[in-house]
Order: C-alpha cells, then sequence, then structure tokens
C-alpha cells in the first residue's frame, strides 16, 4: 500500500487495485506518482534496466498502465497501441477511471464490450478525445499510436481545442484531421 501523505486536501483520486493481494483501496495520484516518500514495487521482470523503471512502477499500482503480457512482462521499449495511450490519458489528464464509465456507451465499430479497454474508450469518446468521426468510426485500438494521434489526444483531454496556427511540417497536410 502507498505511504500516507500529509497533504490530504488533493481530491484527485484513483480507484487501485493492489497487484500483490487484490485488495482495492482509494488513494490519491499525488501519492504513487509523485511523493518522494512512496515506495515503489513491481514484479516486472523486464524494467530494471530502464531509465523508466520508477514511473513505469508507480503509473502501474495507480492502475494507468499494465504489463504487455504475463507473467510480469512490461516491454518498456514496445509500442503503445491507441487503448492503451487513451487508458493512459484517461487516468493520468482526466483523472477517471472504469468506475466513471457507467452509463456511457461508445459508437466504435471495432471496439465491444469483450474488450478490457471499452470502459476506457467510453470515457474518452465521452470527454470528446476520441472521435469516431477521426477515421469513419473506428478506433484501431490494437494498433500503434502515431505521434500526429497522441498530439490529439494529449491536446483534446487538455482543452486545446481552439487554436490558430501555420503549418510549417511539409508532411503535415491542413485537411490531416490531426493538423
Amino acid at each position: 500500500t502507498p505511504a500516507d501523505d500529509d497533504d490530504d486536501d488533493d481530491d484527485s483520486t484513483a480507484s487501485v487495485t493492489a497487484a500483490d493481494d487484490d485488495e482495492t483501496y482509494t488513494t490519491t495520484l499525488d501519492t504513487i506518482l509523485r511523493s518522494e516518500s512512496y515506495n515503489c514495487d513491481d514484479d516486472f521482470t523486464d524494467t530494471s534496466i530502464s531509465y523508466a523503471e520508477d514511473i513505469i512502477c508507480r503509473m502501474y499500482q495507480a492502475d494507468i498502465v499494465e504489463g504487455t503480457e504475463p507473467p510480469y512482462i512490461f516491454s518498456p521499449s514496445g509500442d503503445v497501441t491507441n487503448a492503451e495511450a487513451l487508458k493512459m490519458i484517461v487516468g493520468l489528464l482526466l483523472e477517471k477511471d472504469t468506475g466513471d464509465a457507467s452509463g456511457l456507451s461508445e459508437d466504435f465499430t471495432d471496439v465491444t464490450s469483450a474488450d478490457w479497454f471499452e470502459d476506457w474508450i467510453k470515457i474518452a469518446q465521452d470527454e470528446d478525445v476520441a472521435r469516431t468521426r477521426d477515421f469513419g468510426g473506428y478506433l484501431f485500438p490494437n494498433a500503434s499510436c502515431t505521434r500526429g494521434q497522441l498530439a490529439v489526444y494529449i491536446a483534446r483531454a487538455l482543452g486545446l481545442t481552439t487554436y490558430s496556427y501555420t503549418i510549417d511540417f511539409t508532411d503535415v497536410d491542413h485537411d490531416d484531421y490531426y493538423a
């Protein structure tokens, strides 16, 4: 369990399941992600040589990321899928978890109720982070998330939807959805 933090004024909470004993508890994202006194421990066998080991562990404990293969493989150099990127954005930037999906629906052709990520996609769509019109009703949840898609998801999650700009990139057309 996370160390106690004296700052109880933060209301950014996430429902977290402890990896070692399945005990469900509620804690603040600040305690897990930002506190220097938080002692993070996970069972991933492939993160100990990664510069990102501590933040991977903290994000795992906060239920923001999961391993890629059981048991205990994280794949720190692997690609991130659209579903995984949206889960991280919904959890970190919007500070929501699957409990916030109650009563919501999603309209993507390639997302079903059997998918582990459906609740995360419901929230992302409800918060206007993921839109069915971007790819004609498809999300391509298991495809690698491109830099353009990630930029759009983050901008939308942060409410950066009105801007004026001049595009100077030769590989970005003014009509591209991520422009």
